[in-house]
């Protein structure tokens, strides 16, 4: 077996309480098969991919700490510069000053300040500059990624209700198993049927992942909760090795 399921047969004691999927009606039984096989299903699971397609081709969004990063040094450098500036200026006003010629010590003092902190700015203002630019790379990189999500917004808010929904009936799905005297043997030894009471939360995201999977690429394997390996090129896989990994 994969490493997704359990080869060994839980010992028989009496079930733990199962916290209660949503949905709370109870859930019509699923097909022989345990594989969906309604055109409203096939339409939804076609939204979901038209969704996941669509994302994939969004240009990628830059890292939210790096963008975090550059704009704060953006800020902090532009505020360096502005604050060199101010001063500049108001060192070059006071050597305007009629008054600054009665006191040619002061005023010797000042324009040999003024000229180095003229040669500072320039360094700040070319920091300042740098840091600006390389925040603006990232903030269009943002906004082409918005401006996709935002044109595409229709496919991908439809893969979303399509998906909320799938959710919805795979968690009926999993509880109809789980209330059955006698489970299937990839549900009860593959997926470790009934988990322990404190592995229960993450004994329900493997099943959410393995019954989707199943539902969704039609696998009918007896005994594995994912069936056969796809071949690592096909469209299958990732969702394959994800469901695994859940």
């Amino acid at each position: 077996m994969h490493e997704f399921g359990n080869a060994t047969a839980p010992q028989l004691t009496t079930s733990p309480q199962l916290t209660l999927l949503p949905g709370g009606a109870e859930p019509v039984p699923p097909p022989g098969s345990g594989a969906g096989s309604g055109g409203d299903e096939r339409l939804l699971w076609r939204q979901v991919a038209t969704g996941e397609s669509t994302r994939a081709l969004a240009p990628p969004a830059p890292d939210p700490d790096l963008l975090a990063r550059a704009r704060l040094a953006a800020n902090e450098a532009a505020a360096a510069e502005e604050r060199l500036a101010r001063h500049i200026e108001s060192v070059t006003d006071q050597l305007d000053s009629a008054f600054s010629w009665l006191q040619p010590t002061r005023r010797h003092a000042l324009a040999r300040q003024l000229r180095v902190d003229r040669g500072h700015h320039a360094i700040l203002r070319a920091r300042a500059g740098k840091a600006v630019a390389a925040r603006d790379v990232l903030e269009e990189q943002l906004s082409r990624h918005r401006t996709y999500l935002d044109d595409h917004r229709p496919a991908l808010e439809t893969a979303k209700t399509a998906r909320a929904e799938l959710d919805r009936r795979i968690d009926e799905l999993i509880g109809w198993y789980a209330a059955q005297q006698a489970q299937p043997p990839w549900f009860k030894y593959g997926l470790g049927f009934p988990p322990e009471p404190s592995g229960y939360a993450v004994w329900l995201g493997r099943a959410r992942a393995a019954v989707g999977y199943r539902l969704r690429f039609r696998v009918d394997h007896p005994l594995e909760p994912l069936g056969s390996e796809p071949g690592e090129r096909s469209r299958q896989h990732p969702h394959w090795v994800a469901a695994r990994n859940a």
